[in-house]
């Protein structure tokens, strides 16, 4: 099956086409990321995306005191309309993910995905696109993961 993109952008009507492959795409004023992409066998034709909403809104180093080892800590408030902290620390540096997940095991966002320095930081999670219910969010890294639970309440 072949793979064509198309690219949507959501602050305006306009769309065009590019390279075969899956495209991302996010709109600052709405907070929102679509991926997908469309797909052809040269007879039928189906498009795919998913939306990955809320996205991250800020990432605060809080130390750069290197910590002598991972934590993930509760986010804050929780439960929480519509904005939350999530508290982590690394020890080294290295690619760290920051996943949230609905109850089914979805990721519903990636709000942290990058290599980052060792340190004490502060993530700043928007769920004003979710809707009420129980998620979980996931740190992950080469060498460490850990989940915890939070509470959406609108």
């Amino acid at each position: 099956m072949k793979k064509i993109i198309l690219l949507l952008f959501l602050s305006s009507p306009l769309l065009a086409l590019a390279m075969p492959g899956e495209y991302l795409i996010y709109s600052e004023s709405s907070g929102i990321e679509v991926i997908g992409g469309w797909y052809t066998d040269g007879v039928t034709s189906q498009f795919n995306s998913r939306i990955m909403t809320p996205v991250m809104t800020g990432l605060v180093q809080t130390s750069s005191e290197i910590p002598i080892g991972y934590y993930l800590g509760q986010n804050s408030p929780n439960p929480f309309n519509p904005v939350t902290n999530i508290y982590f620390s690394i020890p080294g540096r290295q690619h760290v993910k920051i996943a949230v997940m609905d109850v089914l095991g979805k990721e519903v966002s990636v709000p942290v995905n990058d290599e980052m320095e060792p340190g004490t930081y502060k993530a700043v999670f928007d769920a004003s696109q979710l809707s009420s219910g129980v998620y979980f969010y996931e740190l992950q890294t080469e060498v460490f993961r850990e989940v915890k639970k939070m509470t959406v309440v609108k």
